[in-house]
C-alpha cells in the first residue's frame, strides 16, 4: 500500500506545517496537508508511492507544538 493513514487530533484552531524527512534528515515533502485547521478530529493520507523505500520521519508543527513520528516505506 503506497497510502500512510494519519489521524490528527487537535484541541485548538491551528495553523499545520507538515514534514517529511528521509533518513538523512533531507526534507522531502513540505506541506503535503498543511494548512490551517479548526479544532478537531482530522484523517489524512499521504502518498507514499513517490519516495523510495526505507526510513522517514513525519513532523507535524501546531501552534501548541510538534510532533514527530518515524514510519518505514516497504516495496
Amino acid at each position: 500500500d503506497d497510502i500512510l493513514n494519519i489521524e490528527l487530533g487537535l484541541l485548538e484552531d491551528s495553523e499545520l506545517e507538515v514534514r517529511v524527512f528521509d533518513e538523512k534528515g533531507k526534507n522531502v515533502f513540505t506541506n503535503p496537508f498543511g494548512g490551517f485547521r479548526k479544532a478537531g478530529t482530522y484523517k489524512e493520507m499521504l502518498n507514499t508511492k513517490v519516495l523510495i523505500p526505507g526510513q522517514y520521519s513525519l513532523q507535524i508543527k501546531t501552534n501548541s507544538g510538534m510532533i514527530n513520528k518515524k514510519f518505514t516505506v516497504v516495496r
